[in-house]
């Protein structure tokens, strides 16, 4: 049996949600979903909201449509999860994919944008490109567990940068050009079977890229710029918060500090990304951050000191005498991610 969704309402109600289900309009699940689910429209949105699709030969199926967004899907138990043909400028974002036959498939389908998306424990394949699937973006996927993480096949010019490779059979098979990584700060993707240096990944220069390119397939394609850690996961540093006690409506800055180590040099945090309880570098009268590398602590290496504005500082814990554990967020200019906290005591109202 096939359901046809006419509505023009945006929430698709349990009673609707069996066998194959076709959509037409923007529809948003309120229910799981045993049987598939087909577009059958250009431009229009399936958010799945966390709900499950299940049972299906195909979980979704996109055949010769354009400008369709699907996200927050669950796609798991069909033969095949998400199968794309003949489609172009779609986006599929914030999915997961996971125990299927085969994960995510593009059949001469390009310019397609994956992003964000979590493929796993999937028997064949986590992602194939196939067939003059040219040109497609794959960016900050978490690919793990599958037979094969990520194949292409017959395609060409596609970019698959910031993902993570975790634990597949096969991470990548590649026959067709592609890009693994861009020019810093983007790099490449991280893999778990190229982050040691007995694997061939050093980090001498301390700037969160292996030293030495990954080669996925020659010569169809190399990573230049692996991460040495997952993508996205924090760097955790040292601060100090002066002084220990601090009123959040007083006027003025914190000195914060931020230490460098022998493997994380402070000169690569970029100054406009740092917050420390959401609260940016304060600015000085010329419009750049006061900020300033000396070495706090006598160890050799130049440490990052930075003054945070207090007059708006989100503490949440604000009663008198009490202490509060404040985290301090950044990016260094690679795009790696820092994260470090220290203890305060919260004064004043």
């Amino acid at each position: 049996m096939v359901v046809l969704i006419v509505s023009v309402a945006g929430v698709v109600a349990p009673s609707l949600l069996s066998a194959q289900t076709v959509i037409i309009t923007d529809t948003t699940l309120t229910a799981d979903n045993v049987g598939g689910i087909t577009i059958g429209a250009h431009g229009i949105v399936l958010d799945c909201n966390g709900h499950r699709i299940s049972g299906a030969a195909t979980g979704i199926t996109l055949n010769g449509k354009t400008s369709v967004t699907v996200r927050n899907c669950v796609v798991t138990n069909n033969g095949n999860g998400i199968v794309v043909s003949s489609s172009s400028g779609n986006t599929f974002e914030a999915n997961t994919v996971e125990g299927n036959a085969g994960g995510i498939q593009l059949t001469a389908a390009g310019g397609n944008m994956l992003r964000r998306n979590t493929v796993r424990r999937n028997s064949q394949f986590g992602v194939r490109i196939d067939t003059f699937s040219n040109g497609n973006n794959l960016r900050e996927n978490t690919i793990s567990n599958n037979a094969r993480g990520l194949d292409v096949l017959s395609s060409v010019g596609n970019t698959v940068v910031n993902n993570n490779f975790f634990d597949n059979q096969v991470q990548a098979a590649v026959v067709g050009t592609t890009w693994f990584s861009l020019a810093l700060p983007t790099g490449g993707n991280y893999w778990t079977d190229f982050d040691t240096p007995a694997e061939g990944c050093s980090d001498q220069d301390g700037d969160g890229f292996c030293d030495a390119p990954r080669v996925v397939v020659s010569p169809w394609g190399q990573d230049n710029l692996p991460w040495t850690r997952p993508f996205g996961e924090a760097t955790v540093v040292s601060i100090d918060i002066k002084p220990a006690s601090l009123n959040p409506g007083a006027q003025g800055t914190i000195p914060v500090a931020i230490y460098s180590t022998s493997s994380f040099d402070v000169s690569s945090v970029d100054l406009s990304t740092v917050k420390l309880a959401g609260m940016s570098v304060a600015l000085l009268g010329n419009g750049s951050p006061q900020a300033s590398l000396v070495d706090l602590n006598g160890d050799g290496l130049l440490d990052l000191l930075v003054h945070i504005s207090t007059e708006a500082l989100d503490v949440a814990a604000r009663s008198t005498n009490q202490t509060g554990t404040l985290t301090l967020e950044g990016r260094t200019l690679n795009g790696g991610a820092i994260r470090g906290t220290d203890s305060v005591k919260i004064v004043g109202d």
